[in-house]
């Protein structure tokens, strides 16, 4: 029975959908994340079966997939308060770059595939994805908020254990959990007994949740509570922080702020990001390499 390329494109979209219901502040139902890959790993069984007389690439589904997921979470960058042609860079040019990079992952998965075999495919699209999230916090162009084990941003009491394994032990924990589902589906659909696959799909998925609950059941406070005074001016990002008003007078209003609300039992005063402004200099001199504030 030929298989229709329709029906690889809607296995691939309901791929997007999910990660867009899973994703924070979206759909906020984190545990999409666990089988948001399974139609998409389902089309590439598909694909395989259209295409096994004439070899043609699986990527563009998976462009499809990713490219809904980005533009269903990062649609928000268009409502800044700019012209059109503004709106419509800050939305596309994120959208584009980072759906382009998440397919690089999977196109390693097919090379791997055809030179190595299933197993190793599915053990070099986890390292590949992982590899590409680190690179993606350490960057230039870095955008850390589509790392996978963000999802559970709203679920805290999931993943207590980040304290040890970072934002990445998320993501290998649902990357893991969705390849060892798809084995279990795919050896029961075929007529085997998928029975060790249901068994390490089912310890590999709860066992963390467990942890990670009684973590968050034992969790109490340590030491002595101290005080703090955060300082946020109220200061127009468009109109009046960069360039509008003068970062100095910007930093004068701060100070003035933090030392109305500074007592004797202050221990520390945190200042927004950019209270000193680059390259703002004490002497007016261009290139004095003497910063403001030090």
């Amino acid at each position: 029975m030929a298989i229709a390329r329709s029906r690889i494109l809607l296995w691939s979209s309901l791929s997007g959908l999910l990660w867009m219901l899973a994703w924070p502040a979206i759909g906020g139902m984190a545990p999409f994340a666990f089988v948001a890959w399974l139609p998409l790993l389902h089309a590439e069984r598909l694909h395989e079966l259209r295409t096994k007389e004439a070899r043609r690439s699986f990527v563009p589904y998976v462009l499809l997939t990713v490219l809904m997921w980005n533009a269903g979470c990062s649609w928000w960058f268009f409502m800044v308060s700019e012209p059109m042609s503004t709106r419509i860079a800050s939305v596309s040019a994120p959208v584009v770059v980072n759906t382009l990079l998440m397919a690089i992952p999977w196109w390693l998965r097919r090379v791997t595939r055809k030179a190595l075999g299933s197993r190793m495919a599915d053990i070099a699209f986890v390292v590949c994805w992982l590899t590409f999230e680190r690179l993606h916090h350490n960057w230039d162009m870095q955008w850390p908020w589509f790392s996978i084990g963000n999802v559970f941003g709203t679920y805290p009491e999931f993943v207590q254990w980040y304290e040890y394994t970072g934002v990445l032990g998320g993501s290998l924990w649902v990357l893991v959990v969705n390849l060892l589902f798809d084995k279990t589906i795919s050896q029961w659909v075929t007529g085997r007994r998928p029975t060790g696959w249901v068994i390490g799909a089912v310890l590999f998925h709860m066992v963390p949740l467990i942890v990670s609950l009684q973590m968050w059941r034992s969790h109490g406070e340590r030491g002595e509570p101290v005080e703090v005074v955060l300082v946020q001016p109220n200061v127009d990002p468009y109109f009046e922080k960069f360039g509008g008003v003068d970062a100095l007078e910007q930093l004068d209003r701060m100070l003035v702020l933090a030392e109305l609300a500074i007592t004797d039992s202050t221990r520390a005063v945190v200042f927004p990001e950019t209270a000193l402004q680059e390259p703002t200099y004490v002497t007016g001199d261009p290139w004095d390499p003497t910063p403001v504030g030090l």
